[in-house]
């Protein structure tokens, strides 16, 4: 199986864990990735190290990148991946948003984002896409019966 994490998931166990909703969402981020160490396989692409680069403290934009050292699969940037982006683009997603998931649908993987606007852009037009679209704590739940 695999699986596409966005950056909003990449950056979730260095965020600020008060939060209940955060602190979840890095337990299940954790437990994915260690998931694409062993049996899965972690997707990441140009796009996603591009937005990485964007991070402005440069401790935690290091400890991002590490994460993908486990990336199984790498999707460089096309221009049939900027055609469809443009389409999500148009659906409302932004730039960036719309950019990986045109790399998830190349990449046949599941996206797992803890952006909310992502999921239900995605579950409000059905027809937009054929990729699964989660949050990564909903992801662990229905895949392993959490």
């Amino acid at each position: 199986m695999k699986q596409y994490l966005d950056v909003c998931c990449l950056c979730r166990p260095f965020d600020h864990l008060q939060n209940h909703k955060i602190l979840l969402e890095s337990e299940a981020v954790h437990t994915i990735l260690d998931l694409c160490k062993h049996e899965h396989t972690l997707v990441s692409s140009q796009v996603s190290k591009d937005e990485i680069q964007k991070i402005s403290n440069p401790e935690k934009r290091n400890q991002v990148l590490n994460l993908l050292s486990i990336t199984g699969e790498y999707i460089f940037l096309t221009d049939e991946i900027v055609s469809r982006a443009q389409l999500f683009h148009e659906a409302g997603l932004r730039t960036y948003d719309a950019l990986h998931l045109a790399c998830v649908e190349l990449a046949s993987a599941i996206f797992i984002t803890s952006y909310d606007k992502i999921i239900r852009t995605i579950r409000n037009n059905p027809n937009l896409t054929r990729t699964r679209v989660n949050n990564p704590v909903f992801w662990v739940m229905e895949e392993h019966h959490a």
